[in-house]
């Protein structure tokens, strides 16, 4: 039988280690996909796995509800990659390693459609929020489950999920123009003239653009971008064999009274929920800020000292600025720099509107900076057009002797869409003096809602956190420039019409009016025309005056007609206009019973031989139609009714022998002939049957 998640949960609390291995057989291969799919690099895959399930091992008890087990998992596993992802990031800005580079030779096989490589790129350019979504949803996790391990209400996990859809298959279909569709289309060949291949935000906007406009291209990804193929086309990674085991001699080690030996070589803190049990942050543990910026600070007067008595000077006094002291004074900010971000990733600002937490001590560095410090904004272009970049340009005021960060802090906007990087500007004591330029990008969104306001608002960040001085405000104005949907051209009033589209006749009118309209101020001559049998007009043609009606008369002959439904219609031509009109009639006739008898006329019901007791009935019936009913309604005793069906012996001829006759029938029986034909037409006649006792 098996067991479920909570049942695991109960067990492994209570020190069962096989509870844990089989809450690793049943979530370990969906664990992996998700790290790998993050990491892209198997081995630190397994680690992060590792770490989670370990981890997992010794929150146990912290976990309120037990069946909320995979939820949990993927909670955990979520915010494990993320820091991994980060202090990869901090620690050598490598690249993302090539994915099939990364597989063992039998997952090759896996990745031979070029499709899933390119589904790969596009997702490299998504959000990591939207990454996350994208693969827990892979993982199987939807509803509650997904909300809970992506730590949103469930009301807001639909909303995710479709804007994700609808992201992804845009770029996949962008992706796929953008490299397939150049050939075909010149204007795309022009855009892309000087694309080095890196499928970026600004190129999918771009092509994105393009592709809306271009019937060609849209035609083109409609084929080679089927709906719902993405999920498909993305690979399934393998966990590798060794992981268990691994696990397991690693949790049996933290029950032996050893401490959790997690494979993260930075270790960090988590924060989890009281109520709940789920983390709710983790927390990498750098070496101390203050501590960083007092050895900094010793370094730059102990170098400064070694400066001063080497560097030369002029003849005025003044400083010369010469390669080696240029060298110096750059080698002097060099520590910091493994502490930063090479390149902010582009978030979408207007849908998650927050920034993650800095992954240091939270006082501000104050004493690093004078007074009069600032950031100094310069007004260039506040203004964009729908798809186009707004901007600014910021510089500062001072030399920072620190790394200064310009991070997007809120976004306000109304109805409309804004992106940009999170780290908008970024500045260390080498590049103070430069101008950098901010920008934004306002969405296209196909809709027009006239011209609107978008209001951001950047947070001014230091190596030690949020630095204290007046907040740096932009309002940005969108510009519509999407066009309303062309109104069709009127169309002109019909000066001739009818008063009815179609005449129907049913199986009793001979004929119906037909009012013909001139709503025009100028004569028009007509024609009428029939077609279909027994109808016919009384009249074919005519004129009539403008702002004046007419009537005539449409005739159907019924005379000689056979039983049956009769279409047809008419035609109404006059000034450039043709009217139809549709005719539908019926003919209903009923069974025709030429004759019905009995024989004999009377019958004797004693013992004795004065006759049999019994009567034929017969009948001659003719119709059009099939016949369905042909029986005879009577009575044995007087009392009782009996239906008893006659039966085709040749040529219309039907019949049946009626027998039993009791002496309440004395002195006679009524009886009655009932038809039906297939269309529902009925036919009834009457014969009298004498009843004597012999």
């Amino acid at each position: 039988m098996n067991k479920s998640d909570a049942d695991l949960v109960l067990m492994a609390r209570q020190g069962d280690q096989a509870a844990i291995g089989e809450i690793y057989d049943r979530y370990a291969d969906r664990l992996f996909g998700f790290a790998f799919s993050m990491l892209r690099d198997r081995e630190e895959a397994a680690d992060a796995v590792h770490d989670v399930i370990l981890r997992s091992s010794q929150k146990l008890d912290q976990l309120r509800d037990p069946t909320k087990l995979r939820p949990w998992l993927f909670s955990i596993a979520r915010n494990e990659v993320t820091s991994r992802a980060r202090q990869r990031s901090r620690r050598d800005h490598r690249e993302v390693p090539d994915m099939a580079d990364d597989l063992p030779d039998s997952d090759n096989s896996l990745i031979q459609d070029e499709l899933q490589q390119l589904v790969w790129d596009a997702a490299d350019g998504l959000q990591t929020r939207d990454r996350q979504l994208l693969e827990l949803q892979m993982q199987g996790l939807e509803g509650e489950e997904l909300a809970q391990a992506l730590g949103v209400k469930v009301s807001h996990v639909h909303v995710l999920s479709s804007r994700m859809r609808d992201r992804m298959e845009k770029a996949v279909g962008s992706l796929l123009i953008a490299r397939l569709g150049k050939e075909d289309c010149d204007k795309l060949g022009a855009l892309l003239s000087d694309w080095d291949g890196h499928f970026s935000l600004e190129i999918r906007s771009k092509v994105t653009r393009h592709i809306e406009d271009c019937d060609n291209c849209t035609k083109k990804r409609a084929i080679l971008c089927a709906p719902g193929s993405i999920a498909l086309a993305l690979p399934i990674v393998a966990v590798p064999v060794t992981l268990k085991g691994k696990i397991l001699s690693s949790i049996n080690h933290v029950q032996n009274g050893n401490q959790p030996d997690y494979t993260n070589s930075n270790k960090t803190e988590w924060a989890w929920d009281a109520h709940s049990g789920f983390p709710s942050k983790s927390t990498v543990i750098t070496k101390s800020i203050s501590t960083y910026l007092l050895a900094t600070t010793a370094a730059l007067i102990a170098s400064a000292i070694a400066i001063v008595s080497f560097v030369p000077f002029g003849n005025n006094g003044n400083l010369e600025i010469t390669s080696e002291n240029t060298e110096v004074s750059s080698n002097i900010v060099s520590p910091s720099q493994p502490e930063t971000e090479s390149e902010a990733p582009q978030v979408d600002v207007a849908e998650d509107q927050y920034t993650e937490s800095i992954e240091n001590d939270s006082n501000p560095n104050l004493e690093t900076f004078r007074s009069d410090f600032r950031i100094i904004r310069n007004e260039t272009n506040l203004s964009c057009m729908e798809g186009d970049y707004c901007s600014f340009t910021v510089s500062l005021s001072d030399n920072p002797l620190d790394i200064i960060s310009l991070v997007t802090n809120q976004v306000e906007c109304l109805e409309s869409e804004i992106t940009g990087s999170r780290i908008a500007a970024k500045w260390d004591s080498r590049n103070w003096e430069s101008l950098q330029e901010v920008q934004f990008l306002a969405l296209d969104d196909d809709l027009v809602q006239g011209d609107r306001e978008c209001e951001i608002n950047f947070e001014i960040t230091g190596m030690d956190g949020p630095i204290e001085m007046d907040p740096l405000s932009v309002i940005f104005m969108i510009i519509d420039d999407d066009e309303p949907p062309a109104q069709p051209n009127p169309v002109p009033k019909s000066q001739l019409s009818v008063s009815s589209s179609k005449l129907v006749f049913g199986n009793q009118a001979n004929s119906k009016e037909l009012v013909i309209s001139n709503d025009g101020d100028q004569l028009i001559n007509w024609v009428i025309s029939v077609q279909g049998p027994q109808f016919e007009t009384s009249v074919d043609s005519g004129q009539i005056n403008g702002d004046t009606s007419t009537a005539i008369k449409i005739i159907f002959n019924r005379q000689q007609a056979p039983e049956g439904n009769y279409e047809g219609f008419l035609i109404l031509e006059g000034e450039n206009q043709i009217i139809r009109i549709d005719l539908s009639a019926k003919v209903e006739i009923p069974p025709i019973i030429e004759y019905l008898f009995s024989d004999p006329k009377v019958v004797y019901i004693t013992n004795s031989n004065c006759g049999n007791g019994t009567a034929t009935i017969g009948a001659k019936v003719s119709d059009d139609s099939q016949l369905i009913t042909v029986e005879v309604e009577w009575t044995r005793n007087g009392i009782d009714s009996i239906i008893t069906p006659l039966q085709l012996t040749n040529n219309q001829n039907w019949v049946a022998t009626l027998a039993g006759f009791k002496t309440g029938a004395v002195p006679s029986v009524n009886a009655t002939l009932r038809v039906v034909d297939s269309r529902g037409n009925e036919s009834s006649a009457n014969t009298v049957i004498g009843v004597r006792l012999c």
